[in-house]
Formats: C-alpha cells, structure tokens, sequence
C-alpha cells in the first residue's frame, strides 16, 4: 500500500503460480483458434496449428495466430478480443482471492469491488497504431474515482527492447486535467488524424521533467498495479516478436457519481441523478 501511495504502482513479482498462467494462455488460446477455423480463408493453416499444439511452445501458437488474423481478417481478431471478458476460463485468473487483493491494495470495498477487462494488448514490431503516449487512465474514464490498472505480461517476458510499459513514478499525485492534456489522433506527426490510430490523451512530456521514469521489465507471473492518475506509456516494440500484456481494471463504483455499470461512462453519457449521495 505504501509503495502504490508513494510511487503510484506496485510490482508483484510471481503473484501468479505457472499453472494458472499456462491456463490462461490456453483459453486464449482456444479462443483464437476456434475463431480461425471457421474461415475458410486459412481454415488449413490454423488446423495445422491446433495439430502442433502438443510440441510447439504457447508463445509459437499465439504468435502464429495473431499474424494469421491480424493480417488477413482484423474484424475477427478484434472480435476474439470481445470474448476474453465473457470467457470462465479466461476469467478463472482473476479468482475471489485475487479480488480481495486489490480491493486491499486500493482501499475498496471488496462487496462491491468488479473487473473491468481482462483484454490482451499486442505489441506489434514496427506497429504503433494502438500505443499510447504518456497519459493516465483517469482521463479515459473520468467518472470512475475508484480504480487500479492492472499490467501483466503474457506468453513471454516483457522487456525494454520489446516495449514493456514506462511509468513516471510519483506522478499519480499530480491532479492532471484536460487543462493540462493534448488531444488527437496518431502515435507521430505522420498518423496524425488518422481514424485508424488510437486516440491521444497526451500528457505532454515537458510537463514530467521532475518524475523518475520506470520501465515495467517483467515476467509471465508478475502483476503490474497502478494508480488510477499514474502517467505511462507504451514504447515501441523493438524486438522481431511480437510482445504480449493482459491489461483490465479492478474499480469500485461505490463512490463514483454515476449510476452507470459501463467502466466507460463519461460526461454525458452516463446515468446520473440529482444529488447522488458518496462520499467526497
């Protein structure tokens, strides 16, 4: 708790025992393949993956099917991407113990604590349509007050040539507003504006001079924790693989001022009331 006050983040080396990952890994697995098989396109390509299941590595499978999809069919590799949150299995990782936790990390109430998510970001080699700049969760959804962000590498470990995620540390403290951030589309000048790239809530750089930056170098295991108003980045995947991280929330809505159950209730698009009654 101290560590997530003072900094903003928390690492939790090997919170998660190898079975429980490699359980994981499988039910997404399965769930890209059962969505290849259908398309007649590369319907043999993908069964053949399934064929080597037994002797070729996670990481192999899930890399073979990205590109598979991602490259030939974007529409069904971001349905896939629906279906994490409606998946048992996909979920079983993130048990009642797990909840509990993070209720505690954050000071929330574990009755009424949920998951946002889980989601899996892919982290491309010379791909920078879905990387974000330096900016905070808190400014993407800003009527929840009550949240962790949750960072996990998966397949494989994260490191700084393949793009593992960059904190300012101590920056959370900092009450950062839309005053005080950039907005647009794009990763560079050369994306600028495009409806492809993701969109930009950009704390801008020369406002972080005073922050240490922390490069979330991590392994299959491990949980990255985060404040709500936490200023990070993605980077660039530098590597020649692409790199894996499940991303979702931990919030409690007790306090927030909206009667919404969508995570991303924003102002006016919410279900408020007059005088809703939380705590300040």
């Amino acid at each position: 708790m101290n560590q997530l006050y003072n900094s903003g983040y928390t690492h939790l080396k090997q919170y998660f025992r190898r079975e429980a990952i490699e359980s994981f890994e499988n039910a997404v697995i399965d769930l890209y393949l059962m969505q290849a098989v259908k398309i007649s396109e590369y319907r043999n390509e993908a069964l053949k993956l399934k064929e080597d299941r037994a002797t070729v590595s996670r990481f192999k499978i899930i890399n073979a099917l990205v590109q598979l999809l991602e490259s030939a069919d974007k529409p069904a590799a971001y349905q896939v991407q629906k279906m994490f949150s409606r998946s048992q299995r996909v979920r079983a990782l993130f048990d009642d113990l797990f909840m509990s936790e993070m209720a505690k990390i954050g000071g929330f109430n574990p009755s009424t604590t949920l998951l946002d998510g889980p989601g899996l970001f892919i982290n491309q080699p010379g791909v920078d349509r879905l990387l974000y700049r330096w900016h905070t969760e808190a400014l993407y959804y800003p009527k929840r007050r009550k949240f962790l962000n949750i960072w996990l590498p998966m397949f494989a470990p994260r490191t700084v040539d393949n793009g593992a995620m960059s904190v300012m540390l101590g920056s959370h403290k900092m009450a950062w507003t839309p005053a005080e951030v950039s907005e647009y589309a794009g990763w560079n000048k050369d994306a600028e504006g495009k409806k492809s790239q993701a969109l930009q809530l950009e704390v801008c750089e020369n406002f972080l001079k005073e922050y240490i930056r922390y490069e979330c170098v991590s392994e299959p295991g491990d949980i990255i924790c985060f404040d709500r108003n936490l200023v990070h980045t993605s980077n660039q995947n530098k590597s020649e693989l692409p790199a894996f991280a499940v991303v979702c929330r931990v919030w409690d809505p007790s306090d927030d001022l909206t009667l919404s159950g969508d995570m991303e209730a924003s102002f006016g698009n919410n279900l408020g009331r007059v005088n809703l009654v939380v705590n300040p």
